[in-house]
């Protein structure tokens, strides 16, 4: 760049010159003092041409090193810059080691194995099976092992448990969660049985009066109270009162004849019994004179 400059320059120079070298000869006739004069000017010239000229180079030169040198506010910047921070190798999770379980006791697996037995055939509550199985002489530990491994649903047990006992007995809904209960299992799990094992109400307490009828007799409104006593909303005792097929002549003639069975009874005597049984008075009478007074 410098050099350059410098070319420039030294062109302008010889121009300047040549110049000035024409105007002296095209002023031959000047005298002496008039070309001294502009020996002079010329002199002057070139003083002043050379200190714009190094005036000139100093200012291209503060440039050029402006440029190429960082400024300072950019070095403390360059200075103070922390160097990024070498990213550490990513370490792969080592998967956790798996634990065997311990092997069963042979007391264990005895356990289970009965445990699984008696659910094959029949429901059980879990307290119910840890019973059973420490009836069989299995420890408490070895009994609790086996129930709490056996796979089974205490819920689905329940239901099947309310099931069985509807297969030979007839329940209302409150005596069947009361009795599941009684088994052991818990109350959502004896509700759960109860509304899952497909019962009508009605049916069932139509069951309980026949039921009731089969080994001793009632009257009307004394079997309905009865069924009601076993949990049966009034409606479902009385549908199972009305459904039953009951003769209630044949019952006062019954009930008479129990009364006889074990006490001495005169015939008013008899009939105001029966009449407090819940029979009716025609219904009483009935039943006093099929006994022979």
């Amino acid at each position: 760049m410098k050099k350059y400059i410098m070319c420039v320059l030294a062109l302008l120079l010889v121009f300047s010159l040549s110049a000035c070298g024409e105007i002296s000869s095209s002023t031959d006739n000047h005298d002496d003092e008039t070309s001294s004069s502009a020996d002079d000017k010329i002199s002057s010239l070139l003083d002043v041409f050379d200190d714009e000229v190094s005036s000139l180079l100093g200012n291209i030169d503060d440039k050029i090193s402006s440029l190429t040198q960082p400024s300072s506010e950019d070095s403390s910047e360059s200075n103070n810059s922390t160097p990024p921070t070498p990213e550490e190798p990513s370490e792969s999770t080592p998967e956790p080691e798996k634990t065997e379980e311990p092997a069963m006791t042979m007391s264990q697996k005895n356990a289970l194995g009965s445990a699984k037995d008696y659910l094959s055939f029949t429901a059980f509550s879990r307290s119910g099976l840890i019973g059973q199985l420490e009836y069989e002489g299995f420890s408490t530990e070895d009994a609790i092992y086996a129930v709490d491994n056996c796979g089974a649903d205490w819920y689905e047990q329940a239901a099947e448990c309310a099931k069985d006992y509807l297969s030979y007995t007839a329940f209302s809904y409150s005596g069947l969660i009361d009795q599941l209960e009684y088994e052991g299992f818990t109350s959502d799990e004896a509700k759960y049985g109860a509304d899952d094992c497909g019962a009508d109400w009605y049916e069932q307490a139509a069951e309980c009066a026949k039921d009731y009828l089969s080994y001793t007799a009632f009257s009307y409104s004394g079997l309905i109270d009865q069924l009601e006593y076993e949990g049966f909303t009034y409606d479902e005792a009385k549908y199972g009162v009305d459904d039953c097929g009951a003769d209630w002549y044949e019952q006062a003639a019954e009930c008479a004849k129990d009364y006889l069975s074990y006490s001495s009874f005169s015939r008013s005597e008899l009939i105001d019994q029966l009449e407090y049984e819940g029979f009716t008075y025609d219904q009483a009478v009935y039943g006093v004179e099929a006994n022979g007074y």
